[in-house]
């Protein structure tokens, strides 16, 4: 569901996917799915008239919510630029571990 919901809110003509991966954890005590993913944003819009081929680095958390199970929520971390950053995980592991919903 979580792979169907990102792929519908990903333009196909704009985005062009170079690596995907949608990891299943239970490490919080309530189901959520690690997605990591690197693509190319082939209309990133750079100036007003100007369009560029740009990477996209996405690292996130997709949850069902631990006490409201209709709902669930989404912990974000990108970057977009000419080259790829290498910190982008470890600075991502550190936002997506700040956001807490509490089981209890």
């Amino acid at each position: 569901m979580i792979k169907l919901a990102i792929e519908r809110d990903s333009s196909a003509e704009r985005f062009k996917t170079i690596k995907a991966d949608y990891d299943y954890t239970d490490e919080r005590g309530y189901p959520c799915v690690r997605f990591n993913a690197l693509t190319e944003d082939t209309k990133a819009k750079t100036s007003l008239f100007r369009r560029e081929i740009l990477t996209l680095q996405v690292n996130s958390l997709y949850c069902r919510h631990p006490r409201k199970p209709e709902s669930g929520f989404a912990a974000v971390f990108s970057h977009r630029g000419a080259s790829i950053d290498e910190a982008l995980d470890s600075e991502a592991q550190s936002f997506i571990e700040g956001v807490q919903v509490p089981a209890q």
